[in-house]
């Protein structure tokens, strides 16, 4: 080899060697507009359809990406985002790993899944989609990612106890009374670009966006979009705002199922004082010593029908653990609070989880109680959820194993003695 082409190839590998070592960890950020026509089938509250468009619908589109692994997170204003097709298309055509599709749960908003992808607007919105995560998979950058927590009471919990025992819901709570239990942090990940700042805010709270009801006729974002805007116009609008629904099946904004003026009073208000809340814990975060890892687990469980046991129900879950330090559990269906709590006591790290974030499997978990709800009854525990009981800690057990594997905490093959010797007890 020549010296002059030996010197060359000498400087290109430690040039490559400098950039894996200062940014293994890449990330890509991008926005879809997905808003539905006007008729458009809105979805969660019984048949109606839209007859006016009053805020955009989006899909934010997060990449995450290191030498062995890759990550597309799409947050939607959608009821619902499933779709296995548009998973597949995401791994085969972009190389892309692992996908993880999460809806708001908005009930002002349109479901993108199986039964509705076909619709002029699905096939739009998909595509969409798709395209903007390829735009978003072209623009990576070296990332850091911070973590921190703030706290709101914003919402409160609909199962009130009576005193002979039974369950029933109060789905709004107008004079804001003390409830239990809730879980009112406010988990806020912030991903900056290296010397140039922010370019994420990703904010995780436990509250259904109901403020609007089944009266309700105008498509929107409920809350979380409101959240978004005023994130982004304090941040800057160069910083894209994620909404990560938390467990909250049964948790609900103390003004819930409204339509018309009142109700969107009731979404800026609400809307605001979750992003102020964002915005002052995404302000305070200070960079840490994390090393700059990404491991991902995809896995479908199986699980009976509660009434049926004869029928199946598939939940393809992710388990994401991020630079070593932090954990999204993605499930595709509506926990209940009392699943982040166990996910508090059991994961090794601070754990997300996200509820109606589809990323594998043909069913829908629909609304997952745990075992003591389900003897108590109620909605969503002993009516209106299709799951076998115990399903919900079944999930929780299996990302907190995971992530004890991820950090290298369970061994794969047994240790300590293997052998124990059996003494000659014939010879002399």
């Amino acid at each position: 080899m020549k010296p002059v082409t030996a010197l060359w190839l000498m400087l290109f590998l430690f040039q490559v060697s400098c950039l894996a070592a200062s940014s293994p960890l890449r990330a890509g950020i991008a926005l879809a507009e997905i808003t539905p026509p006007v008729g458009t089938e809105l979805a969660g509250l019984g048949a109606r359809r839209a007859e006016t468009i009053h805020d955009s619908l989006f899909a934010r589109i997060l990449i995450l990406k290191t030498a062995e692994t890759s990550l597309a997170l799409v947050a939607s204003d959608l009821h619902r985002l499933q779709s296995p097709a548009l998973v597949d298309r995401i791994r085969l055509e972009l190389g892309i790993g692992h996908t993880i599709l999460i809806s708001s749960h908005s009930s002002a908003a349109p479901s993108l899944d199986p039964d509705t992808r076909n619709s002029a607007w699905g096939r739009d919105a998909e595509k969409r989609i798709f395209e903007t995560i390829k735009h978003a998979n072209e623009n990576l950058f070296s990332a850091k990612i911070l973590f921190g927590q703030g706290a709101l009471i914003g919402a409160h919990n609909v199962r009130v106890f009576e005193e002979n025992g039974s369950v029933r819901e109060r789905w709004a709570n107008p004079l804001e009374e003390g409830t239990a239990p809730i879980d009112p942090a406010v988990r806020v990940i912030r991903i900056d670009q290296e010397g140039a700042g922010p370019k994420a805010v990703l904010i995780h709270y436990s509250c259904q966006p109901s403020i609007l009801g089944p009266e309700n006729r105008e498509v929107s974002a409920d809350f979380p979009g409101t959240m978004a805007r005023h994130v982004e116009d304090e941040l800057g609008r160069n910083t894209v705002c994620f909404f990560l629904g938390g467990a909250s099946a049964n948790i609900y904004p103390f003004r819930s199922a409204l339509s018309g003026p009142e109700a969107f009073a009731e979404v800026e208000k609400m809307g605001r004082r979750l992003g102020r809340e964002a915005v002052r814990v995404a302000r305070s975060l200070s960079s840490r010593d994390w090393g700059n890892q990404l491991s991902v687990e995809k896995t479908v469980l199986m699980f009976r029908n509660r009434w049926d046991p004869a029928r199946q129900v598939e939940v393809g879950m992710s388990t994401v653990l991020v630079n070593r330090g932090l954990a999204l559990v993605a499930v595709p269906g509506n926990m209940f609070l009392e699943f982040q709590l166990l996910l508090n006591a059991k994961s090794p790290v601070p754990a997300l989880l996200l509820e109606s974030a589809y990323s594998d499997g043909n069913s829908w978990a629909g609304i997952v109680p745990s075992i003591m709800q389900a003897v108590e009854g109620g909605f969503g525990a002993s009516y209106a959820t299709d799951i076998e009981v115990g399903a919900g800690e079944a999930i929780i057990d299996h990302a907190a194993i995971q992530l004890y594997r991820f950090l290298g905490k369970l061994d794969e093959l047994p240790r300590g003695v293997l052998v124990n010797e059996i003494p000659d007890l014939v010879s002399p």
